[in-house]
């Protein structure tokens, strides 16, 4: 699931950054939570990483997992988006609204 395998017998200093996350997602699951806080899970990752990384939560969420995603790029989560919140300036600012699909803020409009 979390495409750890080839990498299993790997030092931890000599993974990439989304091979290392992807085990530090993989090893979290493992402990059962019903929840995962995750800020910027895909941060300074290049694209393929971020895809693997973005898949692994989406099976994550298919099991059962509640995801709560805090991300700068939204657009990059909209698949696993059931409900958003998005803060400006320290206030909530929109709830619950359809996805980028009418937002309210210039930040929030996809370009």
């Amino acid at each position: 699931m979390a495409q750890i395998n080839d990498i299993s017998d790997a030092y931890a200093k000599t993974l990439s950054g989304g091979e290392q996350q992807r085990v530090a997602l993989a090893r979290a699951w493992l402990r059962q939570p019903q929840i995962m806080l995750l800020d910027e899970p895909t941060a300074n990752m290049d694209q393929d990483a971020r895809k693997r990384t973005i898949d692994l939560l989406a099976n994550l969420k298919d099991q059962g997992l509640a995801l709560f995603v805090a991300s700068h790029d939204p657009v990059q989560f909209a698949t696993l988006a059931n409900n958003t919140l998005t803060i400006s300036e320290g206030t909530l600012t929109e709830k619950n609204s359809p996805f980028l699909k009418s937002p309210q803020l210039v930040s929030t409009q996809a370009a």
